[in-house]
């Protein structure tokens, strides 16, 4: 099975980088970071096929509103505001690799739910959740940055490369928490189908993402799902 808890912090755009820089090889920069988040993603979502063409084994929610990150370079003070509303003051060097970009979702979130126009199974008929038949995939760093930025490394600077400080949340949707959410990063929280409909073939799903302050993100895609194969 395909992993990809790297893609959603890759560089939007090299501008994007807005901090002191040295750089140290082909690929990495030694750089003073006041803050450890570089975007923050403040509109709604989307929901998209991902994986083969011409199949549905799994769906990506993501962040695709270009005028809704907040970047330092281009809005300072939001940023700014956004950095003290999350309590992110990293201030240290680090090593980097070059065009790195840690995006996350700028609201908290306390669910997500996923439901569908037509009957599933018997247990599921259309409008029920469908939460215990989808595991979700995708990474947050809350956890890092409220436990002080420890992953290891020296007093004076950490590999900013090394994925350990990344929350890893790989579990069905109906067992989701507020904490695994975290800072949730904002371009591949992805949902996987663990059992295929038995009564209606085609559906329209919906992805309902609930903040912390009761706002309410949805979105909604046709597809015929699919459990993938794990050749």
């Amino acid at each position: 099975m395909k992993r990809i808890w790297f893609l959603g912090f890759l560089p939007l755009m090299l501008l994007f980088a807005s901090c002191e820089k040295n750089d140290v090889g082909p690929y990495y920069s030694y750089i003073y970071k006041e803050h450890f988040i570089d975007i923050y993603y403040t509109g709604g979502i989307e929901l998209m096929h991902y994986g083969s063409e011409g199949s549905c084994t799994a769906l990506r929610i993501g962040a695709t509103d270009m005028d809704k990150f907040i970047i330092e370079a281009n809005n300072p003070l939001e940023y700014e505001q956004q950095a003290e509303l999350h309590g992110d003051y990293f201030n240290r060097w680090v090593y980097e690799y070059r065009g790195w970009c840690i995006k996350i979702f700028a609201e908290q979130f306390q669910s997500l739910h996923v439901v569908s126009d037509a009957d599933w199974d018997e247990e599921h008929p259309a409008g029920t959740l469908l939460d215990d038949l989808l595991r979700v995939e995708f990474t947050s760093i809350g956890a890092f940055v409220r436990g002080g930025y420890h992953a290891g490394g020296t007093d004076e600077s950490e590999w900013m490369h090394d994925w350990q400080y990344f929350t890893r949340v790989d579990k069905p949707v109906s067992e989701l928490t507020p904490s695994d959410m975290d800072m949730m990063e904002c371009e591949y929280v992805l949902l996987y189908f663990m059992r295929a409909p038995t009564l209606e073939r085609e559906h329209t799903l919906t992805v309902i993402l609930t903040t912390t302050e009761g706002k309410v993100y949805t979105d909604s895609l046709y597809c015929i799902p699919e459990v993938e194969s794990e050749d």
